[in-house]
């Protein structure tokens, strides 16, 4: 037993850290899709025993922009707890930080937050308390001061808004478009701005500056934190840049983690993620993605294992879920932890 435990220790060296989306890959929007074992809701600010609640959901704070509430299981934040003993866990999403301030609480394992599709990245400092890494965000404020892309950004969206598009701009580096009954989001694609980009999240469209993105963040962070000989705290006061920020675009800034996503917004992080973890379902876009480097037909075989490993030519392995939401996303997480044990 002593053996394995370091075995798993001297893996986590070389694998030191764990990026995971959060909206329909640790936490789901329906009961169905979050539920394990029981039908039964727990509140935020229920007082139901522990023993209780191992059997029970765990209803987030409704989403500051659309008001839905999400869910996750004490299964996955379990599991969640286990992996981040040996790894760094992030999260890496597209919500708005007023919504992530809200729900961080509820993910005590994850000491990082990437919100805005990368526009944001903040550390939690302790269980109370979580701080704005302020080295990102100027590095972030450097780069669009150059190719003012975020005025373009804001002419965008209120033409968008005189189109008759709803644009949600509670963001500081990106907007949010929603479907229209009338029209699809092509008519939109096809007049950005060349220097700003998008992608899909949750349904929406997003448009954002070119740096802000699930995978720049992701590696800036790794880098920063890798770099780093000081503790935490001199990561989030920082205002210098470390030597990987002048490769940020480049493949020079890649860094061993694993990744765990489901949604087109996360599409750019798996191209550089060690090992690959997707839900189900997953998005439209992910899925033609995975079947675009399913050379060998896993994804279409309806026998076999619930849970299909994709081997790349690099030698890196996508594992896609085919159980529903938590159920999947469980499978997922112990896997992560094997995977750990074999690195």
């Amino acid at each position: 037993r002593m053996l394995k435990i370091i075995y798993i220790v001297l893996s986590a060296m070389i694998q030191r850290f764990f990026v995971t989306d959060c909206d329909n890959t640790i936490c789901f929007y329906n009961t169905t899709s979050s539920n394990i074992t029981s039908s039964k809701l727990m509140a935020a600010n229920d007082t139901t025993t522990d023993s209780a609640k191992s059997t029970e959901l765990i209803e987030l704070p409704a989403s500051i922009g659309s008001g839905k509430i999400a869910y996750v299981s004490p299964k996955v934040l379990d599991l969640l707890s286990t992996i981040s003993k040996f790894l760094t866990t992030i999260c890496a999403s597209g919500m708005r930080t007023k919504t992530m301030l809200q729900r961080e609480s509820f993910f005590p394992s994850i000491k990082y937050w990437i919100c805005e599709n990368g526009g944001k990245i903040f550390c939690r400092d302790d269980p109370n308390k979580i701080t704005e890494i302020t080295a990102w965000k100027t590095i972030v404020e450097n780069e669009i001061s150059i190719s003012d892309c975020k005025t373009s950004l804001q002419l965008f969206a209120d033409a968008l808004r005189s189109n008759g598009w709803s644009v949600d701009n509670d963001y500081t580096y990106m907007i949010r478009i929603q479907k229209r009954k009338d029209l699809d989001f092509s008519s939109i694609i096809q007049t950005i701005p060349n220097n700003l980009k998008y992608t899909h999240n949750l349904g929406y469209l997003d448009i954002h500056v070119p740096i802000c993105n699930k995978l720049s963040a992701s590696q800036w962070l790794i880098s920063h934190l890798l770099n780093s000989e000081s503790d935490t705290s001199s990561v989030v006061s920082s205002s210098t840049s470390s030597k990987f920020d002048s490769k940020i675009h480049s493949k020079e800034g890649n860094f061993p983690f694993l990744f765990m996503g489901d949604d087109d917004n996360d599409i750019i992080a798996v191209a550089a993620a060690s090992s690959v973890f997707i839900t189900y379902p997953c998005s439209s876009g992910m899925m033609e993605f995975l079947q675009s480097q399913d050379t060998e037909g896993i994804l279409s075989d309806s026998l076999g294992s619930d849970i299909r490993q994709i081997r790349l030519p690099d030698n890196r392995n996508i594992f896609v879920s085919r159980k529903d939401g938590a159920v999947g996303a469980c499978e997922l997480l112990e896997i992560v932890i094997e995977e750990l044990q074999k690195s």
